[in-house]
């Protein structure tokens, strides 16, 4: 990480954007930014329909030193993959939180990254091919908005300008003495997928068993259409209850689960990061994809999958996320869930 450039300024504020459907595109958001939105949204070809995205957590930066966009983004923690923001989520953000952030920090604008496509992944070799920066600032008459590439040579004086950057929050993934990460440390990726396979319906994939649970719980619903995500693999080493386990994840409840779809990819993809030898992997999943989880009650919309190899194949199986036994640390049981980052920043 290059240092003196960034300094954290969010801390232990919850900067929280809501789950979006990816509609919102900033060339067409005259209402958030009137004071003016470049042409380079368009003719960069940076209006192309966007993605759904999860609430997501927000940090924010205040710019110290003197750097380039692409040493900025550099200087954040995690893979290039890890760093952007929809555009949906950028207006979010401009709507809910910027006024409020630029009087705190007296700052006069923000950058933020995106992606030119959102359906297409990152090159961590290229990012550029794939990712510009956006820049907004509040002018007395409202905000305004331009695109730059993310190589751009421009220096910005961060102690003359009072710059901020916001990007998703990275979380610390060294656990309560529940978990220990065990594959994470390079980018475990499933694809976007479109919410069609439902578990109760995969025996091509759970050739042992299929419970019946799926169904009865109504686990059995449509599923939603969710982006390409980097997901991390822990192994249990402590004795501990299922809500427990996965409170011990960073992240909110609601940053937890993966979606029906998600699971069957990961056991058709990598089965060598499920549990061996007879014992179960946990994944947290949703009841009903479409609705947000109660963060006072989570266990309302999530249940726990557990996904165990046998002889036959693969067995699986679902679980109340506040079932009361305690789940023994000896066994070493995996759980996967969405990887929000490496390190906390």
């Amino acid at each position: 990480m290059k240092k003196n450039i960034l300094q954290l300024i969010s801390g232990d504020d919850h900067v929280v954007l809501p789950s979006s459907d990816g509609s919102r595109l900033i060339c067409n958001a005259g209402c958030t930014f009137p004071f003016g939105i470049n042409t380079n949204f368009v003719a960069w070809g940076i209006n192309k329909p966007g993605i759904a995205t999860q609430e997501t957590l927000i940090r924010v930066h205040k710019i110290i030193g003197n750097c380039d966009l692409l040493d900025i983004f550099e200087a954040l923690s995690g893979k290039w993959s890890q760093k952007w923001l929809s555009q949906n989520q950028v207006i979010d953000f401009c709507e809910i939180f910027l006024p409020d952030w630029i009087k705190r920090a007296a700052g006069r604008g923000v950058f933020a990254l995106i992606k030119k496509d959102e359906n297409k992944p990152i090159d961590e070799s290229r990012p550029k091919d794939n990712m510009s920066v956006v820049y907004m600032h509040l002018h007395p008459d409202g905000l305004r908005t331009h695109a730059d590439y993310l190589e751009c040579d421009d220096i910005w004086d961060g102690e003359y300008l009072d710059l901020l950057v916001i990007s998703p929050q990275i979380l610390s993934t060294q656990t309560k003495n529940i978990l220990r990460l065990v594959y994470g440390d390079y980018p475990i990726i499933l694809p976007i997928s479109d919410g069609s396979r439902l578990i109760c319906q995969a025996a091509d994939i759970f050739k042992a068993c299929i419970t019946t649970r799926f169904v009865a719980w109504g686990l059995n619903k449509p599923g939603v259409r969710v982006p390409e995500i980097i997901v991390q693999v822990h192994e249990v080493v402590d004795d501990a209850k299922f809500v427990d386990i996965f409170e011990a994840l960073p992240g909110t409840w609601n940053q937890k689960f993966l979606s029906q779809n998600q699971v069957v990819d990961f056991c058709e993809i990598l089965p060598e990061c499920l549990r061996q030898i007879g014992y179960s992997t946990f994944f947290l999943i949703k009841r009903n994809e479409s609705e947000l989880i109660d963060e006072n009650k989570p266990a309302d919309n999530l249940f726990v999958v557990h996904v165990i190899v046998v002889s036959n194949g693969l067995f699986v199986h679902a679980t109340h996320l506040e079932n009361y036994n305690v789940r023994n640390g000896k066994y070493r049981y995996h759980v996967v869930s969405p990887r929000l980052s490496d390190f906390s920043a």
